[in-house]
């Protein structure tokens, strides 16, 4: 009888132990803070134990995937059409990055994530906008050729107008912008004005 109560005590004092081991590895996995190497080797060799503690294998697939979502947004110029998202991104790679470094897995895989879903939504961003003052520019060429039809026969603004082109195929939205204002600077002081109000 008293063996057997013996073992008892016993399987409470080891399951009391097991219990502030397993508090002690959920506080560690949730706050990112290092056992040392000879603590953690004691923890493997407790049965069950060692499933916990097995390492997070590093996320190389996620990285190759967010690398080249990145690599797609700057292309498409996020950097210039969406410029916050890309910020977003930029900055959840460099932690995740740090954490790669580091071997915390787990953590480098969740700002990897974040990254690879900013970059996304970066690349989304810069194709909508560009599409969208693609449109405003040839809009603006179009007025400007309507209202002075006459500079499309003219030699010496064919350059110009040509260059106004190039701007908008190649998303030079800004350059475009500037171009345009010079132009018509050069017709209002030239004394240019549309078909409607020329009466001579």
């Amino acid at each position: 009888m008293l063996k057997f109560l013996s073992h008892i005590v016993n399987f409470k004092q080891s399951s009391k132990t097991l219990f502030y081991i397993l508090i002690f590895l959920v506080f560690t996995f949730t706050t990112g803070f290092k056992i040392s190497e000879k603590f953690e080797n004691i923890l493997e060799r407790i049965p069950y134990l060692n499933k916990l503690l097995e390492k997070d294998k590093p996320p190389y697939e996620l990285l190759k995937k967010t690398e080249k979502s990145l690599n797609d947004a700057f292309w498409q110029g996020a950097p210039q059409f969406a410029p916050d998202s890309w910020e977003k991104a930029q900055e959840y790679f460099k932690k995740a990055q740090k954490f790669m470094e580091e071997k915390n897995y787990s953590y480098a895989k969740f700002y990897l994530q974040k990254s690879l879903e900013w970059a996304q939504k970066a690349q989304k961003e810069a194709l909508e906008t560009k599409k969208k003052q693609r449109k405003e520019a040839e809009n603006k060429l179009k007025k400007l050729l309507a209202l002075h039809p006459e500079i499309q026969r003219d030699l010496k603004w064919k350059p110009r107008l040509k260059l106004l082109q190039e701007l908008i195929k190649y998303e030079k939205f800004e350059e475009f912008e500037k171009e345009l204002k010079k132009i018509q600077q050069e017709l209002k002081k030239k004394g240019a004005k549309p078909p409607s109000q020329n009466l001579s």
